[in-house]
């Protein structure tokens, strides 16, 4: 074996082991967080198991990167997200929201920008093959077998097999009653296993064992997503299900049947939470007034300072006078913070703030459309893995206009590494280093 073979498999390996760490940090996240604080020594920030993890998954990737003979230089949607992250954090500094007890708002920063750019980062600059995607997808899985799992055991006030504990506490979190997690917030967990269940209906394409297991997976994945009983959560894995099927002739077979049998439990009442005569889509109507008082008062502060906003952090400080006059409702949103992504960052952050995100995700998607179209639809790997990000990306876009994702490192992680995969991709054929 020469010097160049033992490199590229020294190379090939660190990649694998790199990987490996990003999933297990991905598990880490469901059980060390600052709701439940286990393991967590406080220095002034929270040092926890995950976050000490990401530290060395960081310091394994440059220690990798010095070895690369190739060399991926950074790229425009990169340049974004530095732009983005340095617009929030002066606006949060400017605004004094920066001061917020326990960094609430800087943490958002981190939690929505920084933690998964350097996510996209290193993963755009990993070699993806086969291999290693299946190994990503298939801990994505049982992430997602998990969190089904423990849904159940919520709806079904199963309280003896949910853990961490404070999951069946109802003073901790929101949304008591609901599908919530380890999140305690029933739109986080939804999101994230909408995400969970494309990324796994990829997987399932891929292998050829324990399909039956794959299938019963998906299933409960769907009806956790169901037991949250949050609209944001259907529409994303509805938009992700939609985009996908449109898009990929190999997943359009299974999804054209999944509909079918979707629109059968609508029409028979099966899901009473969703039929013809019952719908979250027209009860809690006070909820959806406050949503339309909430979209329209972040409206109103945009246009009266369109260009750099109130101040990252600013909404539930700046809004109250943006509420008068509105529709008298017994709850008018006001208090309840933003639900929705682009019109919070528009009154918050103004065009400034906002333009730099919105270019970061159509950039991906530009990027993503790219690879498709070069590639042949029917080389699996290399042709599905874009569109499985477009749908992913479509659906978290499309929802995150009926909650705010910013709290969330792990969705927004999540997120950036499947487009991290997909520009890794697109550099490597650019770069015609990728084996077709």
């Amino acid at each position: 074996m020469n010097d160049l073979t033992k490199n590229n498999h020294y190379i090939y390996n660190e990649e694998f082991f790199i990987i490996k760490l990003i999933a297990y940090w991905f598990i880490l996240q469901i059980f060390f967080n600052d709701i439940g604080n286990l393991f967590t020594i406080r220095i002034g920030i929270n040092l926890r198991p995950d976050r000490i993890l990401f530290l060395f998954i960081i310091l394994k990737t440059i220690q990798l990167l010095q070895k690369c003979e190739f060399t991926i230089k950074i790229n425009s949607i990169e340049i974004l997200i530095l732009i983005l992250f340095s617009v929030l954090l002066i606006s949060c500094i400017v605004s004094g929201a920066i001061h917020h007890p326990k960094n609430r708002h800087l943490s958002t920063i981190f939690n929505f920008v920084a933690i998964p750019g350097i996510v996209f980062f290193i993963a755009r600059r990993l070699e993806f093959d086969s291999a290693k995607i299946k190994e990503l997808y298939k801990y994505f899985f049982i992430i997602g077998l998990y969190l089904s799992f423990i849904a159940f055991c919520e709806h079904f006030s199963i309280r003896q097999l949910v853990y961490p504990k404070y999951i069946m506490d109802p003073s901790v979190g929101i949304h008591w009653g609901r599908a919530r997690g380890p999140f305690v917030q029933a739109a986080f967990l939804g999101t994230i296993l909408s995400l969970l269940f494309i990324t796994s209906l990829f997987y399932l394409q891929c292998v050829t064992k324990w399909k039956t297991l794959i299938y019963v997976g998906l299933f409960t994945m769907f009806t956790s997503i169901y037991f949250t009983y949050t609209k944001s959560n259907w529409v994303m894995v509805f938009t992700s299900l939609l985009v996908l099927g449109i898009f990929s002739v190999k997943f359009r077979k299974f999804i054209i049947l999944f509909v079918i049998l979707l629109f059968t439990l609508y029409f028979s009442g099966a899901l009473n939470k969703l039929s013809p005569n019952r719908s979250l889509f027209n009860e809690r109507q006070h909820s959806i007034d406050d949503r339309k008082n909430i979209m329209l008062a972040a409206y109103l502060m945009f246009l009266d300072k369109p260009f750099y906003g109130f101040g990252y952090g600013t909404f539930e400080a700046k809004n109250d006078k943006y509420f008068v006059g509105l529709k008298n409702v017994e709850l008018r949103g006001d208090g309840e913070g933003n639900h929705n992504l682009i019109l919070g960052l528009l009154a918050e952050t103004g065009l400034v703030g906002t333009i730099p995100f919105i270019l970061i995700i159509f950039t991906i998607l530009a990027k993503s459309f790219s690879l498709h179209r070069k590639i042949n639809n029917y080389a699996f790997f290399e042709g599905q893995i874009p569109l499985v990000n477009i749908s992913i990306l479509a659906g978290y876009f499309i929802a995150s206009q009926l909650f705010d994702p910013r709290f969330s490192a792990m969705l927004n992680s999540l997120v950036y590494i499947t487009s991290g995969i997909t520009c890794s991709m697109h550099e490597r054929y650019i770069q015609n280093r990728m084996f077709l």
